[in-house]
């Protein structure tokens, strides 16, 4: 049991320093940028801000007359910018500026936003023509055969994949909001407007939880056996789902993890959330909440000894890092 629970730990860092290394990696090429006269992070907020205002028209016009700066950005960025574009054209119910802007991007479909990322996105199916819908579903059909195995159900890992790709859009968005100080000290950041990015994230949840729960009950929880990478996007979605859904699947979740099935750092994190429903305390010092009195965020209550030493020994034997407080500090 060890040598496994030890195999969950290295297969999560390792994937952890995959993901930080591809992060660094869009990071450093995002400043590889020809022109000296554009300035990304304020001209990326207010797109984002016209979107997510609805004046997608805006957006769609802003990006038009600054291509000549976003194409000297690497693929990633360029991705970024022409999907909120395609996006926006969907917004607007738009056929003809959708199929334009898809003909004009093709090539950057096909190499980094992929047609399940447009197939997928809110609304698609109600604006583009049956011929455009045809040619993007049997792309996205490919895309999930090729993960799913001939025990997984289709029906369920399209719902995952659809809630999983317009939730990543917009938490995506609402990440560069946050770090953008980081590589740009003169941004402002503007915490209102982060939250009402992030609030679309709890709405959607909402929107498709009941769909997504009936199908796994009708079709055993995902994992990756069947479901491949898709099955991650079903742990999530019940991890930040609401208190009675949590609790419901507790079972199934810790089913997973006695036999290996999900990580051990998976497994504390949804511990974690769920002992806070049933017994109003945690026990791996995952999960924390904002102080109302000084407005910041500080860990939940834990179950005794509480003292930091005791929750760093716990997390250890989960493979997560030690704390040095009970403050947030990631």
């Amino acid at each position: 049991m060890f040598i496994l629970s030890y195999y969950n730990i290295l297969k999560y860092r390792v994937e952890t320093m995959k993901t930080f290394l591809i992060n660094l990696f869009f990071i450093i090429c995002t400043f590889t940028v020809n022109s000296k006269d554009f300035d990304f992070f304020d001209f990326h907020h207010n797109v984002l801000w016209n979107y997510y205002n609805e004046n997608y028209k805006t957006v769609i016009d802003e990006i038009n007359s600054h291509q000549d700066s976003i194409i000297t950005y690497n693929d990633v960025w360029q991705g970024i910018f022409f999907r909120l574009q395609m996006y926006s054209a969907i917004q607007l119910k738009d056929k003809d500026l959708l199929q334009d802007l898809i003909n004009k991007h093709q090539a950057l479909i096909d190499r980094y936003i992929g047609y399940d990322g447009i197939y997928l996105a809110e609304d698609f199916d109600k604006v583009a023509d049956k011929k455009l819908k045809n040619t993007f579903n049997d792309s996205t059909q490919v895309i999930i055969n090729e993960t799913i195995s001939d025990n997984g159900n289709y029906e369920l890992a399209y719902y995952l994949l659809k809630l999983n790709r317009n939730k990543s859009f917009h938490r995506n968005n609402a990440t560069w909001e946050t770090t953008a100080n980081m590589f740009d000290s003169t941004f402002v950041i503007d915490s209102l407007f982060i939250n009402k990015i992030d609030k679309i994230s709890t709405i959607l949840t909402n929107k498709y939880l009941p769909k997504i729960t009936k199908l796994i009950d009708e079709y055993g929880f995902p994992t990756a056996k069947n479901y491949g990478n898709i099955a991650d996007i079903a742990w999530s979605v019940i991890h930040h789902s609401n208190d009675e859904t949590i609790v419901k699947y507790y079972p199934t979740i810790e089913k997973l993890y006695t036999t290996y099935q999900i990580s051990s750092i998976d497994f504390a994190y949804y511990y974690d959330r769920y002992s806070l429903i049933v017994n109003n305390v945690q026990y791996y010092g995952t999960q924390f909440v904002k102080d109302k009195a000084t407005g910041k965020f500080i860990m939940s209550p834990v179950q005794l000894p509480d003292d930091l030493e005791t929750i760093n020994e716990r997390r250890a034997t989960v493979g997560l890092d030690s704390l040095k407080n009970k403050d947030f500090n990631y």
